[in-house]
């Protein structure tokens, strides 16, 4: 009850990359998120680092929140500790919760995304980053008042402005 290569469920496989038993090639279609897509699609595809997330990690001193250092006092000889998560889907809450929003966006890219395959997937539901930036803007006066007309004259379509 073997497989003889990489990245096998089942058993008995030979080939890379099988679900089932028996087999002895590596398939060019795979499901992904539910879906049959080929496998060159996904291992293309851009992926999120916050998707490898582990069972464990380490947690250095400069990263350790007031209640760690006093769940851990070791840390003062160890540098740290070593965070271990309950279960995956709880490390990838917080892998989640710590990627930037650009490696957020990644995530909505992915081959046949869905987010209800998803969810059961990762154990949340995953929400797209704002597209809301703040940004500070030197205006003349002239362009200003364009803009200030702009609204002022806005009836509920962009359409019919020009800037």
């Amino acid at each position: 009850m073997t497989n003889r290569t990489k990245n096998n469920t089942g058993n008995w496989n030979t080939g890379d990359c099988n679900t089932g038993y028996c087999n002895s090639i590596t398939p060019d279609d795979c499901l992904i998120f539910n879906k049959p897509a080929n496998r060159a699609e996904w291992e293309t595809a851009d992926k999120p680092d916050w998707v490898f997330a582990q069972l464990t990690k380490w947690v250095y001193e400069s990263d350790m929140t007031d209640a760690e250092k006093e769940a851990y006092p070791d840390y003062v000889t160890t540098g740290g500790y070593l965070k271990c998560y309950t279960s995956l889907k709880h490390a990838y809450v917080e892998a989640w919760e710590k990627a930037s929003d650009e490696d957020k966006e990644l995530t909505f890219n992915l081959p046949n995304f869905d987010v209800e395959v998803f969810k059961e997937v990762f154990g949340f539901t995953p929400e797209r980053p704002s597209s809301k930036r703040e940004v500070t803007l030197t205006l003349t006066d002239e362009q200003l008042k364009k803009i200030e007309d702009i609204i002022n004259d806005y009836d509920g379509s962009w359409d019919a402005h020009e800037c």
